[in-house]
């Protein structure tokens, strides 16, 4: 089962127990200060931004997220208390978003109803930070060239059209890409017009296409990691 598969279900198999939802309108900007008792977003409807600031207030973004996603804001094992795992992280309302709320509260009740979900919970926390961390570390690691490349790697494994072997179905602005990599838009788009030279990518009607996938992960080192949370 893809990470893609296993979100799918679990949010399938959350929403049975009626989690609140929550209206959010665009342009509003959630700190974790916002959440006082929130541990996970589900999003309904609409899109938000989810970024944190580092150190020197050096803003990284982790995604952009629509409907069927989740979010954590928060370490879930400890939900008796309230010390907060990611620390000054940020979401930006792109447009209004509606999402399910999972709280203290809920997890407790589910803790006594749903023992197995709680667990399926737990373990989905424990992926989505290890994804975050080999994000992260190929960002930290690579060189600006092949972390372009990462990034595109895992958005084809994310929004990958399977009709189309190597087409990203989704638009990837490049302040977007600049933001991932605490970089500037011109050095972004003098990447990939290095990397367009080279063989490596396409575009077309706005999108991505990724030529000579397997040269890219062997270039990248893909077979050494985990492809199974290479997503979003």
């Amino acid at each position: 089962m893809t990470f893609l598969e296993y979100r799918k279900n679990l949010i399938k198999d959350i929403l049975k127990f009626n989690p609140q939802r929550k209206e959010y309108r665009k342009g509003e900007i959630l700190t974790d200060i916002s959440f006082s008792n929130e541990k996970i977003l589900i999003i309904d409807k609409g899109l938000i931004r989810y970024y944190q600031n580092f150190c020197e207030e050096k803003e990284f973004l982790l995604g952009c997220y629509s409907k069927e996603n989740i979010i954590i804001l928060n370490r879930i094992s400890d939900f008796l208390d309230g010390d907060k795992y990611l620390e000054n992280f940020y979401i930006e309302v792109c447009e209004d978003t509606i999402c399910y709320i999972i709280d203290k509260k809920f997890l407790k009740n589910l803790y006594n109803q749903d023992i197995d979900l709680h667990e399926k919970i737990l373990e989905y926390t424990s992926i989505f930070y290890q994804k975050l961390f080999f994000q992260i570390r190929d960002i930290k690691l690579f060189s600006m060239e092949n972390a372009v490349l990462s990034l595109l790697i895992r958005a084809y494994r994310t929004y990958g059209n399977n009709n189309e072997n190597s087409f990203i179905n989704h638009k990837i602005l490049n302040k977007n890409i600049a933001k991932s990599l605490n970089s500037t838009e011109e050095t972004v788009s003098r990447i990939i017009t290095k990397l367009k030279k080279e063989g490596f990518l396409s575009i077309k009607n706005k999108h991505f296409f990724l030529e000579n996938l397997e040269e890219i992960e062997e270039r990248l080192g893909c077979k050494y990691c985990r492809k199974s949370i290479c997503y979003f």
